[in-house]
């Protein structure tokens, strides 16, 4: 038996079929992540990328918009910031 099922890569995918399951054997190697070299980033530009791709922001309330009965300084501005752009907000 190989280390793992080959045919989970097929690209002929056939209706109704269902998809296998890589197969590991318990003498296989452990499998390391590719880690890719870390590159520091312009975090302004990094979050105006992450905020761009993501449509829907779900908040926790107690802790992460206020704690107790106050409000976290900026909260206001960045909800209506958020809002102004499109995205919807979930609390």
């Amino acid at each position: 038996m190989p280390a793992y099922n080959d045919e989970i890569f097929n690209t002929n995918i056939e209706q109704n079929v269902v998809p296998k399951l890589a197969v590991f054997e318990a003498n296989s190697p452990p499998v390391a992540p590719q880690i890719k070299k870390s590159r520091k980033m312009d975090s302004q530009k990094f979050r105006s990328e992450l905020i761009k791709n993501i449509d829907t922001f779900i908040f926790d309330a107690d802790g992460v918009l206020w704690l107790g009965e106050m409000q976290f300084l900026g909260l206001r501005l960045s909800l209506n910031t958020l809002q102004s752009w499109g995205k919807e907000l979930l609390f």
